[in-house]
């Protein structure tokens, strides 16, 4: 009999299942997949953000609480090893404080039982290392948790003196076989803000500002780089045409606010956005009827020193502004000719 109802059961179940409709199979399904995935998000380990990693010359700081007296402060050696006054020595380059702490724990309880926990703290990362020289504040080395970018390890060394180059900063990267020299215009980057396109500066990295060219000073020269690096240009038919200072964040809109906005002549089918990069320029071309008719909601973003072009309508033969100007010229050639007849009529 139980053999028979099961049997039932499952016939049931499979009923069910062929008389339900498409819809309800695949809503089953999906109750199906999101339960599987929270079974999966709940089997796997959950991972931290990436701590950081002890090295050779980082000096810690080793506390057991239940035991103060046995608190130690050490450097981690070139071989990556510490010396602990109760267990000799113990590997910690390579690991992470709360792992390296886990380890001293259990090696430490071995030998003294009133001692089951234990911290460390990296009190100076000198592992992470950054060597800074030239035209600089407070040349030397620099430590650090996580290096920064050159511009703010340049800041934090207390910037370029009057007469350091920002646009010529070396970084030369210890390698193998030698040494490799990278040159940057940090200026430039500063000005376009694109300092996250800068070669990423690891440890061991030296940073070098060089002297200022034909003695001009450093800041003098960051002044002009970066005001002639805060424009943008338009031309065509616009009201006010040239050079405009950039502000901030601008759309192809505000653009045009800056030169008056475009004359009647202007043809918003024809603008051009004439951009600078790395490899050259690149040419946009912009139809601005789509905001007047179409409500278009994407803004066109400009950049520092980019062109933009208002282009011109096409006029007809039999335009009035045509005609006015072919009445000028006519005007102009009739008079011409009176004079050189009636000049004509007094030498006879």
């Amino acid at each position: 009999m139980e053999k028979e109802a099961d049997f039932n059961y499952r016939v049931y179940i499979v009923g069910i299942y062929s008389r339900n409709d498409k819809m309800s199979v695949k809503y089953s399904f999906s109750f199906f997949c999101l339960g599987l995935i929270l079974l999966l998000c709940m089997a796997l380990p959950v991972f931290a953000v990436d701590e950081y990693v002890i090295g050779p010359e980082d000096e810690l700081e080793i506390v057991f609480w239940q035991v103060p007296e046995q608190n130690q402060t050490v450097t981690v050696r070139q071989d990556g090893k510490i010396t602990l006054s109760i267990i000799g020595e113990i590997q910690a380059a390579g690991q992470t404080a709360k792992n390296l702490a886990e380890k001293i724990e259990r090696d430490v309880s071995l030998y003294d039982k009133r001692i089951s926990q234990a911290t460390v703290t990296v009190i100076e990362y000198n592992s992470q290392k950054v060597f800074i020289a030239g035209q600089i504040g407070n040349p030397g080395k620099m430590t650090f948790e996580v290096i920064p970018d050159v511009w703010t390890i340049i800041k934090e060394a207390g910037g370029a003196t009057d007469l350091g180059d920002l646009t010529r900063v070396s970084i030369i990267k210890s390698t193998e076989g030698g040494g490799e020299v990278i040159t940057v215009n940090v200026l430039e980057a500063i000005a376009t803000g694109t300092i996250d396109n800068l070669p990423k500066i690891v440890s061991g990295n030296t940073i070098e500002i060089p002297r200022a060219a034909g003695g001009v000073p450093g800041r003098q020269l960051a002044s002009d780089f970066i005001e002639r690096k805060n424009l943008f240009y338009i031309y065509g038919e616009v009201i006010s045409p040239g050079n405009k200072s950039f502000e901030g964040e601008m759309d192809i809109l505000d653009a045009l606010g800056t030169a008056g906005g475009f004359t009647a002549d202007a043809d918003l089918n024809k603008v051009k956005i004439i951009s600078k990069n790395a490899s050259g320029t690149t040419v946009l071309h912009a139809n601005l009827n789509d905001y007047k008719i179409n409500g278009q909601a994407k803004r066109i973003l400009i950049k520092r020193e980019d062109t933009i072009v208002i282009g011109q309508k096409g006029r007809s033969f039999i335009s009035w502004e045509n005609l006015r100007d072919l009445a000028a010229v006519t005007t102009s050639i009739v008079t011409l000719y009176l004079l050189v007849d009636r000049n004509s009529d007094s030498n006879r």
